[in-house]
């Protein structure tokens, strides 16, 4: 109430001085401009993203401007020149307008969260349609519906497009989905439905999708359509930019779904950057390459990859990540892309309404499932919650999650030599009824080196020297975790020891 009170006298002085011609003849253009801002604003608010933000009256709506942003500078530049007949602004008063708003919005600013695409409050989810009547969509425990004001503040970019308003036909509906995916089979479909339901939850750490095939089967498209049921966009819905710490932060400014196509590989920066976006955190960026302030941004993003297996050698994605490969696709079945989103567009509320409606019932059922999921407890649970509207049998989330995470391990095991020979020496010890191997790091890698193909293996550089052994151990424990494998370091006798051992099963004499 403090700020509305100030904001309310500010007004009154501003509307003095700009209704007396004779005195706002004497004042400078920046303060009048200033006083006229201010007398135009519904309110100012000091954001969590480091940001000030005017919400003003456009086009027939509230609408929220950042006041770093062009559309506030152009704003501010048609509403001077509106409002003291044609009188121009120079790029100095421009400047000092800004600054003049930034200081009250900084001092004064009601303390808010903004959003970008989808929030979470309190148990209820809300999804900015991007609609011109600034709808957004509802959903919480009792459904969803669409509300024409929304409770929380939300930002666009310039590059957002249109949400379909949903329809809820039927509970299945999110099955036309297989009409439009190339997949290989109803499993890996409803995996991708398991990443749409997350992706409605911003506040929880969400999977990675990782799409992977041959040139020509649809991986793009594939992307194009998943993005359209959550943060479709109208030119940049697909990012042909490296992951590292410049870019990400500017994209994750203007996007809630990153969508990264035909990326050539993932270095460590990238594949560590992927880990903040998948378990929740935030960096920064600078408003200008002369400032030293900075913007907060949010990392709680849903991100797709497609056009590569290099995730796989990330062994710190694997377990928070959907691994889907595209199947070739026989010539008579291929459609021309044209006819693809004209029927796509037609289904696509009744998708829309079948996914929320599912998600709506997630949150009914929150915290009904008590498994204990290796990793990314979160989203194993929240999917289980969610199956009741999804039509599955009791016990099928739990079968097909942890195969999909099986088969990722797989395909990440098989790309890194030393887990993949490790793995095999374990597992010729484990049929000979040994279950421990000990020794030092040189003379682990000369016995591994006798399972490889060709010495040229050992050359590369995925094989690691000897003083890198125990970081690579480190980081490959849970593929190892994965197939029963444990390792511990122990100093016997002024040596340091490596112990790995793997697990025995029921049948197994101590």
């Amino acid at each position: 109430m403090e700020l509305l009170k100030n904001l309310d006298e500010e007004r009154i002085n501003s509307a003095d001085y700009t209704a007396d011609p004779e005195a706002s003849g004497r004042m400078a253009k920046a303060n009048k401009a200033k006083l006229t801002v201010i007398n135009n604003v519904k309110n100012i608010y000091n954001a969590s993203d480091n940001r000030i933000y005017v919400e003003v009256a456009m086009a027939g709506h509230n609408e929220l401007i950042a006041t770093d942003s062009e559309t506030f500078k152009y704003w501010l530049i048609y509403l001077f020149e509106h409002t003291f007949q044609g009188q121009m602004l120079g790029k100095s008063d421009i400047n000092t307008v800004i600054d003049s708003i930034n200081s009250l919005g900084y001092f004064r600013g009601k303390k808010v969260d903004v959003f970008l695409r989808i929030a979470e409050v309190d148990n209820t989810v809300y999804v900015d349609l991007c609609n011109e009547q600034r709808q957004v969509l509802e959903i919480d425990g009792e459904g969803f519906r669409v509300l024409d004001e929304s409770p929380v503040l939300f930002r666009r970019s310039d590059d957002m497009a249109e949400l379909p308003i949903p329809k809820l036909d039927k509970k299945l509906d999110y099955l036309k989905l297989g009409d439009y995916l190339n997949v290989k089979d109803l499993d890996d479909l409803n995996m991708i439905v398991s990443y749409l339901l997350a992706s409605f939850r911003p506040n929880m750490p969400k999977p990675i999708l990782n799409l992977t095939g041959e040139a020509g089967t649809g991986k793009s498209m594939n992307t194009r359509l998943i993005r359209q049921l959550i943060d479709p966009a109208k030119q940049k819905d697909l990012l042909k930019k490296e992951i590292d710490a410049k870019e990400l932060p500017v994209a994750a400014n203007s996007q809630y779904l990153l969508a990264f196509d035909n990326l050539s590989g993932i270095s460590k920066e990238g594949s560590d950057l992927l880990c903040v976006v998948s378990t929740g955190g935030a960096m920064t960026k600078k408003k200008l390459y002369t400032d030293t302030d900075e913007i907060i941004v949010d990392m709680k993003k849903t991100v797709i990859l497609n056009g590569i297996d290099d995730i796989s050698k990330r062994q710190d994605l694997v377990s928070r990540t959907v691994f889907i490969e595209t199947p070739k696709l026989p010539v008579d079945k291929k459609k021309t892309e044209s006819d693809i989103w004209q029927n796509f567009k037609e289904d696509a509320p009744y998708i829309l309404g079948s996914l929320v409606n599912a998600v709506s019932t997630g949150l009914k059922n929150k915290g009904s499932d008590k498994t204990a999921y290796a990793r990314m407890q979160d989203y194993g649970r929240f999917i289980a919650d969610c199956s009741e509207a999804l039509g599955w049998e009791k016990s099928y989330w739990q079968e097909i999650y942890p195969k999909n995470q099986d088969a990722g391990i797989k395909q990440s095991i098989d790309s890194d030599p030393f887990a993949a020979a490790l793995v095999e020496m374990m597992e010729e010890l484990k049929s000979d009824k040994l279950f421990e191997w000990e020794g030092t790091a040189s003379e682990l890698l000369e016995k591994l080196s006798d399972n490889l193909p060709s010495e040229e293996t050992t050359y590369n550089r995925a094989w690691p020297k000897y003083n890198q052994v125990k970081s690579r151990l480190r980081r490959i424990a849970p593929l190892l975790d994965n197939r029963g494998i444990t390792w511990e370091e122990e100093r016997l006798n002024s040596k340091r020891l490596i112990f790995i051992r793997i697990e025995r099963d029921n049948g197994d004499s101590t």
